[in-house]
């Protein structure tokens, strides 16, 4: 049997030794080539699953950061939204929260893509820092809806955290109203998402918080839409 061997950069070629036989078995060993070859296929899946994460991220970054006139009103998939914002907020609520989402099949509402992502990257946020204000050892629950019905889309964004004073919630839509930590928020989230869906796009937007606890947003909007 012929040894192929590389040392410094010159190649020769001898017969091996018994004592290269067993410094390349141990080295085999030391590497766990079997091993290696066994895990490699899982190695490739979960680096394509890596890529695939990537390009949904990339894909979802490219929808926020497209920017449509400010009074231009475009067909939309609420439910693209929510999923694309889901990923952008990933880092924001990962610790915190679970998901869980109940979204039906929809048509298209003209409307502003941007300004309802921006609403929807607001309720996330404010839910998962509810939920982390708690300081609980489990992660709490976020529930997103959307639903159709009599020409108007629905979408509730709820979670499992503190919930709302009544005297709060009177008042959770003025601008600079907050109830956050100072250097923790502006006060403008909600009523910025607020002016969005009543005023420039002719829906609704309110608060409620059930008796099992949490908060509950919820919003809807017109499929005939009407010019901000």
């Amino acid at each position: 049997m012929t040894f192929f061997c590389l040392l410094n950069g010159v190649h020769f070629t001898r017969t091996p030794s018994p004592e290269d036989l067993e410094k390349i078995r141990k080295l085999e060993e030391q590497l766990s080539i079997d091993q290696l070859l066994e895990d490699l296929p899982a190695i490739f899946e979960e680096s394509e699953k890596g890529f695939e994460r990537i390009s949904t991220i990339i894909s979802s970054m490219r929808n926020f950061s497209f920017r449509h006139a400010i009074d231009q009103r475009v067909p939309f998939d609420i439910n693209k939204g929510i999923r694309d914002t889901l990923i952008i907020a990933r880092n924001e609520y990962r610790y915190h929260a679970e998901i869980e989402t109940d979204l039906r099949e929809l048509p298209h509402v003209p409307c502003n893509p941007e300004q309802i992502n921006q609403v929807f990257l607001n309720l996330i946020i404010n839910s998962a820092h509810a939920i982390a204000s708690q300081k609980r050892a489990e992660k709490g629950k976020i529930t997103i809806s959307t639903t159709c019905s009599d020409n108007i889309v629905t979408c509730t964004i709820a979670d499992d955290g503190p919930g709302i004073p009544s005297e709060t919630r009177r008042r959770i839509f003025e601008p600079f109203f907050t109830t956050k930590e100072p250097g923790k928020g502006t006060g403008l989230g909600l009523s910025i998402s607020y002016d969005i869906i009543t005023h420039k796009h002719g829906g609704k937007f309110f608060v409620s918080c059930p008796p099992s606890g949490g908060s509950a947003f919820t919003l809807t909007l017109p499929l005939n839409a009407r010019k901000a």
